[in-house]
């Protein structure tokens, strides 16, 4: 017995390496992660500019949104930046308590302007998600999940997020109807520097697994085909 705990640890100690190794070569490659808040800065400028063209007293608002919209995105640059140029690991989590259908509703506000896909929430309960969390952990976990399913819809298409309560646990499910993943490669997916993307690098959902993992959660491809893919997460909920 006493062998059998020592192999035990060993393994999970040779696992652990196995996993840091892997971080670190995901720090090589920042790049990618730095891309991801571009494609939302891009949209919100695009739509800036329509606006501007629109002389009401509207304008105002617009860029008051835009700003702050550009400046939580910036500062995400510059904290992934900073952290991963250290060849260090994730930016260290600052947990407080947070909602997550409003860093949700701010995520999805980002991409108004990507006419080619239509983002809804689908809210089960009345009642608030509070989660003890990292907001801009968090935005990136979600932005990840949409680019994916945007990259994945060819022409156009509709992503669905559904939110639920079972217990003392929060659900929320990403549901598109783009291409999918090949059966054969669904084991790999959260696998650093795994992609089917010809231009990816095979960050996005390892460092998503890795977020997920580090607010005591979970994410799963719950299934994925063509025209049909979800991945669901959960996380505990605490008390507002």
């Amino acid at each position: 017995n006493e062998m059998i705990n020592k192999l035990e640890i060993s393994t999970e100690k040779l696992a652990k390496n196995e996993r840091q190794n892997a971080w670190r070569e995901m720090a090589k490659q920042v790049a990618h992660e730095i891309k991801n808040p571009l494609t939302p800065m891009k949209l919100s400028i695009q739509h800036l500019k329509r606006a501007l063209a629109i002389k009401d007293k509207k304008q105002e608002i617009i860029v008051n949104d835009f700003e702050s919209k550009m400046i939580q995105q910036v500062d995400m640059l510059s904290e992934i930046a900073n952290e991963f140029s250290r060849f260090a690991e994730l930016p260290k989590a600052r947990m407080k308590k947070i909602n997550l259908y409003n860093i949700i509703k701010k995520t999805i506000d980002l991409y108004q302007n990507d006419y080619k896909t239509t983002i809804k929430i689908v809210k089960k309960i009345k009642e608030d998600l509070i989660v003890n969390g990292d907001e801009n952990q968090l935005t990136r976990v979600f932005t990840n999940l949409i680019n994916n399913s945007i990259q994945a819809i060819s022409n156009s298409g509709e992503i669905e997020i559904i939110l639920n309560v079972k217990g003392n646990l929060i659900s929320i499910e990403f549901l598109d109807n783009g291409s999918g993943i090949p059966k054969e490669l669904q084991a790999h997916i959260f696998e650093p520097q795994f992609t089917t993307k010809s231009n990816g690098k095979g960050l996005g959902l390892a460092m998503v697994n890795q977020i997920v993992s580090n607010h005591s959660g979970q994410i799963s491809l719950l299934k994925s085909k063509k025209g049909e893919t979800c991945f669901v997460l959960i996380f505990p909920k605490i008390a507002e």
